[in-house]
């Protein structure tokens, strides 16, 4: 029987394929190859040695890893929560897709991107929509966002000639620890804390909203995820440029070309 131990003084098991029972006696067929001693045995030790770590801390649990908790014969193991995100985009003149679009207007497609990119992570999404330009409005929603999420994301209302309702609350509810980075795209970014709860106010070009979120956001997280083995970003004095870039073979070459213009 697969997986059962090996009975005393044994130390070889030979394939039933292999073997042929007639009366009190068992031949072998050879012809499926030779035996060898110790062959389709696992010893003692050799997936798991004793005293070894079966999953160490800051390992992402998979299917692989829950297998090797099963059969260890656990059924809890100590994991870090689940990182609750909150999102929500900025304007007057963004609107949800599928409704008939205004003059002036642009659909929300921020708020989808991080949406994807944050359960990709395996976060759970706080989806609060669209707010409007209204700083009693931003203020209700980043208030409500502090008390239900770990970590807050904004799209929009960051840039040079916006409303400044975000950073006006910013100071008011919590702290802004930068506003504004040396990078293209995604310069117009804020970063804060409200009620001890990280915020990153995010530029509203999709482009510069993707590139800030790899560089800044998803590192975070991972560190609120338990992730060990991180770097931190270092810091230049030059501005760190981000190409569109089209990829395409040119025989047995790989060719890249820049697409421009290049968003902010």
């Amino acid at each position: 029987m697969t997986g059962a131990p090996v009975p005393q003084h044994a130390d070889t098991v030979i394939m039933r394929e292999q073997a042929q029972q007639d009366g009190d006696s068992v031949t072998f067929n050879l012809s499926m190859g030779a035996i060898k001693r110790g062959q389709n045995v696992r010893q003692a030790g050799e997936d798991l040695a004793l005293g070894q770590a079966a999953v160490t801390e800051g390992t992402k649990i998979t299917a692989p890893e829950l297998g090797m908790i099963a059969s260890l014969g656990l059924d809890r193991v100590a994991i870090r929560p689940q990182v609750r995100v909150a999102i929500f985009s900025t304007g007057d003149e963004v609107q949800h897709p599928g409704e008939a679009q205004k003059p002036n207007c642009i659909y929300d497609a921020n708020r989808y991107t991080l949406h994807a990119m944050l359960t990709k992570l395996g976060c759970e999404v706080i989806d609060l929509g669209i707010i409007e330009d209204n700083e009693a409005a931003l203020e209700a929603t980043l208030t409500a966002a502090s008390s239900q999420a770990d970590v807050i994301l904004s799209s929009g209302g960051v840039s040079v000639g916006d409303a400044d309702y975000i950073k006006t609350i910013l100071d008011k509810l919590g702290q802004i620890n930068f506003w504004r980075i040396n990078m293209r795209p995604g310069r117009p970014l804020a970063f804060g804390h409200i009620q001890d709860k990280p915020f990153f106010g995010l530029p509203g070009n999709p482009v510069a909203v993707m590139v800030a979120f790899l560089q800044f956001v998803e590192p975070a997280i991972r560190k609120m995820q338990g992730m060990i083995h991180w770097e931190a970003h270092s810091l230049w004095p030059q501005r760190q440029k981000h190409y569109d870039l089209a990829l395409a073979v040119q025989n047995t070459a790989v060719v890249t070309t820049a697409l421009m213009p290049m968003a902010v």
